[in-house]
């Protein structure tokens, strides 16, 4: 926490700063709240300026320019639209040496390592980060944020990224961190909302009640923190043995649910996915295996 007297010097200055948030969009302006709220003095930027204008206050001032910000902090951090805009930022400044720079910008694995290379040509150190959260969830301990790259960088910040809520350092491959970001919140999250958005329109056109459904769903949703265990478990280690439902059980109730739906005028997107899914693993002779041995067919190669 800062004093009251660095707090006011700051505010009416503006000089100097703990760390710069680049981007005021929803979640830059969370971050830079959140930040602010940790007892951090911020300075942001945004290209269209009302936007970090309307952050104004709280421990937060703002940069005129892109290049003020680096000048104002030692640490940068960047949540904008994508990987080119992060780079686009980057270069607005005069020079990056010297800092560390923090990018929760969405985006892949590759293009994390190519801003890491990027970085280090330029004499600065990057960490790459991806927010597990909603902007609301931002400074609580619902506000995962997982970090990955420079050890040594991430041990020099690792108290000033407290100020996010729940900060998890994931490893020193720089691409880690939005690995997990597109595994967990793109690939299983976006999924599974939109399976359960099918199956709640399927299921409250056909004359289920809202609580009916709401405590169905919630029954089920009951059994997820043992499949977390049992399918990472099984994945991480292509094991898959089951004494409970075979591949072939899952196959052949996929098919069925997948009729229902076409039968009563749905198109069945999600499940027909998987079904599709299911019946090539059947056709790879997994059907005795585990739900888990999809992963075999997964793989672009297989």
């Amino acid at each position: 926490m800062r004093t009251q007297e660095s707090k006011e010097k700051f505010m009416t200055t503006g000089f100097t700063a703990d760390v710069a948030v680049l981007g005021s969009g929803l979640m830059g302006s969370a971050v830079a709240k959140a930040m602010a709220a940790a007892g951090n003095r911020v300075i942001v930027w945004n290209r269209t300026l009302a936007k970090a204008e309307a952050l104004k206050g709280n421990n937060i001032e703002v940069a005129p320019g892109a290049q003020a910000a680096f000048d104002a902090a030692p640490v940068v951090m960047t949540s904008v639209g994508n990987s080119d805009d992060v780079r686009a930022v980057f270069e607005q400044a005069t020079s990056v040496a010297g800092h560390t720079l923090v990018n929760v910008t969405s985006g892949t694995s590759r293009e994390a390592h190519s801003l890491a290379a990027w970085a280090k040509d330029n004499g600065a150190a990057y960490i790459d980060g991806a927010i597990l959260a909603y902007p609301k969830h931002l400074g609580t301990d619902q506000g995962l944020v997982v970090f990955s790259g420079d050890k040594k960088a991430w041990d020099g910040i690792s108290n000033l990224m407290q100020g996010v809520g729940n900060p998890r350092f994931v490893g020193e491959n720089v691409g880690a961190a939005q690995t997990i970001d597109n595994c967990v919140a793109g690939a299983f999250n976006m999924a599974a909302l939109v399976a359960m958005i099918e199956s709640a329109t399927v299921a409250t056109d056909n004359g289920v009640s809202a609580d009916e459904l709401k405590y169905a769903l919630s029954h089920v949703l009951g059994y997820f923190p043992g499949f977390v265990e049992e399918v990472v478990t099984n994945v991480a280690g292509d094991s898959h043995d089951t004494d409970q439902a075979t591949l072939q059980v899952y196959g052949s109730a996929a098919q069925v649910v997948v009729k229902d739906l076409q039968d009563s005028g749905y198109n069945a997107r999600m499940m027909n996915a998987v079904a599709d899914a299911l019946r090539v693993a059947m056709e790879a002779g997994l059907g005795d295996d585990a739900i888990t041995a999809v992963q075999r067919i997964i793989r672009k190669h297989a």
